[in-house]
């Protein structure tokens, strides 16, 4: 949809910056971000030097972090390289992209240009390479923008196009990256270019889908043999049928000590396979209500409503313990395809609270974190759910078969009927010993055994249940084993950046040449899974992206949703406003920042935790968004959060944007006019530092 804004000429432009100190330094967690759904893979090499490494470990960082889109600190590296005299022709080509990336031209003056223009000396003082070739190229092509701004003919742009053109994709794909700020006035030559082609088939290579997800997968915990609390038999029985068995035995030894007659043998029978069929059945029939018993006061021992789970109880009510129950929870819910106020929950609770005990008990809070078990509560939620289709009990737990009890029932009787034989020949010391041994016996005697049977039974299955995790753990390693680098993620995000904002530009129905300049914003989507490598800038699974094309007849703004594993856009919201719409654009830090004691070295003490950026139109609708860091216990301590907030920033896109929105909010409808002129005059200082 579109909508235009009447003048408002009572509200004053206004831009604001502001910090806003906090004492106590703590994290809120983002709305719609689960801590499980959060990985920072340890990785101390891609991102991260240690005093005293030597220059080409140096560069290779610098150039790392040049890929992973924090230009800022590959800019500082670079520069440090080249002042020590480490100058080589890839370096300074690397370092003036790193000075250009996502920095447009009106803020690439002053001592930046010298820099540029010194590392283009450097350049040319080396024999000519390939790195040499791809600076000059990246030189002329900031000519040609200088000749435009300047008001003058700019040659045949398809020799640009042919220059670049010679150069592999991979430097093709570099300097469009990181001159795609400065060189907006030229951006028909990359669409007129075969590289527009490359980088859209790159973006939508099936590798993509089949592994960025990977990213975001946390090293997964390799599962625990766990043997389920031993049932004791109840106090007494073992005596109980040890009597048992002894007045067995005594009355066997009146029965067969006395006259032979001809019912003895019937009676031995009757009573030996009477008392088979009990003890055989009836221990079955035990080892069932022992073990459906100890299902259901597990489901209610879980919560604490039982002195004897108190200790478990205290291990669930950790936050180890609440953030392990809120996964199994909510992937159970998930895998379970229905609302969870409906069957979410219900038909799998004796599952959820097996499974919540068990990884409480197998795993010490320091020794895994929540997101590494993340793939073993999936792989028992997506188990539940199949058995459960498949109609088998989840607890493992069925009730007795009616054949079991029929042969319990027919044991019985026959001993029964053994006994009433044996009494009705008289055989009374016999009789009597058999009956009150029987009776312990099948009592007493079948509870101890069928109390050894479930304890087998539930060993024998926890053994069976952890090889078949083993085995999970394997093929999901096996799985993870070729996880995308963080530059490949990064890659395949700006890929997308280049795609929405060209097919943005498309279905407005306008021309490259109309577009002025332009934005992309992107912070976390909601519920997106998030992930970093340690001292990396943050990656999500999704993004909210906000796109400003700036028009001669105003702004063009659309926000949708980005599956960043995936490259669908979702959701488009577009929105027209004029240059006049814009009341203010404040950026709002929460953190600390304080001056130094020498404040000329060492500059200014920053503890920040999160950027805002707000962008309030004149209807009353902000624009806003959000960088900041997902700094947790599991991080590393020599991490500082305010560099991870200054990556978050950088790639979001605020640093960038944020000049230009301020010029807008300060200037109005004079906007055009003025960036006319800051243009003009950079191509002015162009002329003053480089030619003069």
């Amino acid at each position: 949809m579109s909508a235009e804004t009447g003048e408002s000429p009572e509200v004053t432009p206004k831009v604001d910056n502001r910090n806003v100190a906090s004492n106590g330094a703590h994290v809120d967690q983002q709305v719609g971000v689960q801590l499980w759904d959060t990985t920072i893979h340890h990785d101390l090499r891609t991102y991260h030097i240690n005093h005293g490494d030597p220059p080409e470990r140096m560069h290779e960082v610098a150039r790392n972090l040049l890929n992973g889109g924090t230009p800022r600190r590959a800019e500082e590296m670079f520069s440090a390289l080249l002042q020590q005299g480490r100058i080589t022709t890839e370096r300074t080509y690397y370092y003036a992209l790193s000075v250009m990336s996502e920095r447009s031209l009106v803020d690439l003056s002053g001592r930046l240009l010298d820099n540029i223009k010194d590392a283009h000396k450097m350049c040319l003082s080396h024999p000519v390479d390939s790195w040499s070739q791809a600076f000059t190229v990246v030189w002329e092509l900031l000519r040609r923008v200088k000749q435009e701004y300047a008001g003058k003919a700019a040659g045949n742009r398809l020799d640009v196009a042919g220059a670049l053109g010679a150069l592999p994709f991979a430097r093709q794909e570099e300097i469009a990256r990181h001159m795609d700020v400065v060189l907006r006035g030229l951006a028909e030559v990359w669409s007129q270019s075969d590289l527009a082609t490359h980088m859209m088939r790159e973006r939508t290579v099936p590798e993509r889908t089949e592994r960025s997800w990977k990213f975001f997968e946390a090293e997964p915990a390799e599962p625990k043999p766990y043997q389920p609390a031993p049932l004791r038999p109840v106090p007494g029985d073992r005596g109980r049928a040890f009597l048992g068995f002894t007045g067995l035995a005594i009355g066997l030894v009146f029965l067969v000590a006395g006259p032979f007659r001809v019912g003895l043998l019937p009676e031995l029978a009757l009573l030996c396979a009477g008392f088979h069929l009990v003890l055989r059945n009836g221990a079955l029939i035990g080892v069932a209500a022992l073990r459906h018993d100890a299902a259901d006061r597990s489901a209610t021992t879980a919560e604490g409503g039982d002195a004897e789970s108190a200790e478990e109880h205290i291990h669930l009510s950790t936050g180890f313990g609440k953030n392990i129950g809120s996964l199994v929870d909510r992937l159970f819910k998930e895998h379970s395809g229905t609302a969870p106020e409906h069957e979410g929950e219900q038909p799998y609770q004796a599952y959820r609270t097996y499974l919540k005990r068990r990884l409480v008990q197998s795993y010490q809070p320091g020794e895994v974190k929540t997101a590494n078990l993340r793939w073993l509560v999936t792989w028992h939620a997506k188990r539940a759910v199949a058995r459960g289709r498949a109609g088998i009990e989840n607890t493992a737990v069925s009730p007795s078969p009616f054949g079991t009890t029929a042969r319990h029932r027919l044991g019985v009787v026959a001993v029964v009927a053994g006994v009433a034989d044996a009494l009705w020949a008289l055989d009374v010391w016999a009789g009597l010993f058999l009956a009150l041994g029987g009776w312990f016996v099948i009592k007493h005697g079948v509870r101890v055994a069928a109390t050894k049977q479930a304890n087998l039974a539930a060993s024998a299955e926890a053994d069976a249940l952890y090889h078949e995790e083993t085995s999970a753990y394997r093929a999901w390693v096996a799985d993870l084993a070729d996880r995308p680098a963080d530059a490949q993620i990064a890659r395949w995000h700006v890929l997308d950046k280049f795609y929405l904002v060209s097919d943005f530009i498309k279905r407005v129905g306008l021309k490259r040449d109309q577009v002025i300049d332009h934005v992309v914003l992107t912070e976390c989507a909601p519920f997106a899974r998030r992930s970093r490598l340690q001292y990396g800038p943050p990656r999500y699974s999704a993004y909210m992206v906000r796109i400003l094309l700036l028009t001669r007849k105003g702004v063009r703004y659309a926000k949708l949703r980005l599956d960043a594993n995936t490259g669908e856009a979702q959701n488009e919201e577009r929105l027209m406003f004029r240059y006049d719409a814009v009341v203010s654009a404040k950026v709002t830090e929460k953190g600390s920042r304080t001056t130094a004691v020498n404040a000329l070295e060492n500059g200014d003490v920053e503890n920040l935790r999160s950027r805002d950026l707000r962008l309030v139109l004149t209807n009353g609708d902000p624009i806003e968004m959000k960088a900041n860091s997902f700094m947790s216990r599991q991080h590393p301590h020599d991490e500082s959060e305010s560099e991870l907030i200054d990556a978050a920033y950088e790639t979001s896109g605020i640093e960038n944007a944020l000049p230009t929105l301020e010029a807008i909010a300060a200037e109005g409808e004079e906007w055009l006019v003025h960036e006319q002129e800051r243009r003009e005059q950079w191509a002015r200082e162009w002329d003053r530092v480089v030619v003069g």
